[in-house]
């Protein structure tokens, strides 16, 4: 299988809270909501490009479109953005696109240079209102970077995390921003950013390798899910926020690397009032 390994090698080669009126009763009580990402590589030869899948079936991911690699991808205020990448020694970042999640088409946005970032997850924030991505430099660390969602371009630095080889982002609805990667150890770990921009450790993850992945949120329930990729094989975790603990759910295609997975929900319009929670009725 032909993983794009992200080491040194491998590259020098909300403002808004959600109603539970906007879902139907059938997304609601699903166990196993659908989600969509980009396979860019698997055992059984697969076609690269979008596929949808249960989070707790991804071992037979149906395709929605052939499509072109991407390194990072998500869905932004009602909008899905994708990083494009040319493989080859190195990889080079390609093209910013928009893609209509529901055909797989992709319209270019803006072209990348060789030197422009190559965003390995990306995230939006609904409670910043912001898109962010990471990608490496200096072949050891991470940059958490707010992306132009025009052109790609990074609009600003967000954190600077030297020393620090991160692999996944992903906001909750509520805006806490966790990643996945390791420092200068072998161990993963799920980290987040606090508000003041530091990286805390919660817990150690699933030991992977440096390969192509992705993490998102189904907002719906403020579950955190992980396409975790190794050189022996690929998964599908549910990861707990609070220690780092990981569940595994399901194979992710045959030994898949998937990118840009994305867990739909729509938010609800500005002004909604949040459901209630953690309430109680007195007795009379």
């Amino acid at each position: 299988m032909k993983k794009f390994l992200l080491s040194v090698a491998g590259l020098a080669l909300l403002g808004t809270a959600w109603a539970v009126g906007e879902f139907s009763a059938a997304e609601i009580e699903s166990e196993s909501p659908m989600a969509y990402g980009f396979l860019i590589n698997d055992d059984s030869g697969r076609d690269v490009g979008l596929y949808t899948f249960p989070l707790t079936d991804a071992s037979s991911p149906t395709l929605v479109a052939k499509g072109e690699d991407v390194s990072a991808g998500t869905m932004a205020a009602g909008t899905y953005y994708a990083a494009t990448y040319i493989s080859g020694t190195p990889i080079v970042p390609k093209a910013w696109n928009s893609v209509d999640i529901e055909t797989g088409t992709m319209t270019k946005l803006a072209d990348f240079s060789e030197s422009s970032p190559l965003y390995v997850d990306m995230t939006y924030d609904y409670a910043r209102n912001k898109l962010f991505g990471i990608y490496h430099y200096n072949s050891n660390s991470t940059s958490v970077a707010e992306i132009d969602p025009a052109d790609g371009s990074v609009k600003e630095t967000y954190a600077d995390l030297p020393m620090m080889w991160m692999l996944g982002i992903a906001a909750s609805y509520e805006g806490d921003i966790y990643l996945i990667g390791r420092g200068n150890t072998p161990t993963y770990n799920l980290y987040k950013l606090d508000d003041a921009r530091n990286l805390l450790t919660v817990g150690r993850v699933q030991s992977v390798s440096d390969y192509m992945q992705s993490m998102d949120f189904d907002r719906k329930t403020g579950k955190l899910y992980w396409a975790g990729a190794s050189r022996w094989d690929s998964y599908m975790y549910e990861v707990n926020i609070s220690d780092g603990s990981c569940t595994t759910l399901t194979p992710v295609a045959d030994n898949g690397e998937l990118t840009g997975l994305y867990i739909p929900f729509k938010p609800a319009p500005d002004g909604t009032p949040a459901a209630a929670s953690d309430f109680s009725v007195a007795d009379p």
